[in-house]
């Protein structure tokens, strides 16, 4: 008999896809805006860097970002579960995030903070809020839309 979601479950691992999306962007593009051999030579200059890199990397990486993320951990909370039914679900948390962990190993240190940020802003979605709606699925979608949008705007009118 298969074992029934809650409801909610999806759409929380939706938003927190989004949600660690935008931050895991943000984080790479501060430590490293463009690929470039030539260093920043000032603030403003690393600034413009930003805003021109930001974009690019959630226009094109950022819808993959999602639906890797979702998948993984679904099948992550099914293994876990898996793992733990015969302890009534005690350190359930711990096998989902070696799971999550492993599964960020893709790209070693690119995605591996990526797969730290979607297991505990999903942990804490869980905390915050028992059930979630496509509504709310859509508000988190706008999130990284947005940032997209305003950076590339900021890029526009500087470049």
């Amino acid at each position: 008999m298969p074992v029934r979601k809650r409801p909610g479950y999806y759409e929380r691992k939706l938003i927190a896809g989004a949600l660690a999306g935008t931050l895991f962007f943000l984080l790479v593009v501060l430590i490293q805006p463009l690929p470039v051999d030539t260093p920043a030579s000032s603030w403003p200059n690393y600034l413009q860097r930003f805003a021109n890199a930001l974009p690019v990397y959630m226009m094109y990486i950022t819808p993959t970002a999602i639906i890797y993320f979702v998948i993984t951990s679904l099948i992550s909370d099914r293994a876990a579960r898996y793992l733990t039914r015969r302890k009534n679900g005690r350190l359930e948390w711990l096998y989902s995030l070696i799971f999550h962990l492993i599964f960020g190993l893709v790209l070693l240190w690119y995605t591996l903070p990526a797969a730290l940020f979607f297991f505990l802003i999903d942990r804490l979605l869980h905390k915050w809020r028992e059930r979630y709606a496509y509504k709310h699925v859509l508000i988190a979608m706008m999130i990284p839309f947005f940032t997209w949008f305003i950076f590339m705007m900021i890029a526009f009118l500087k470049g």
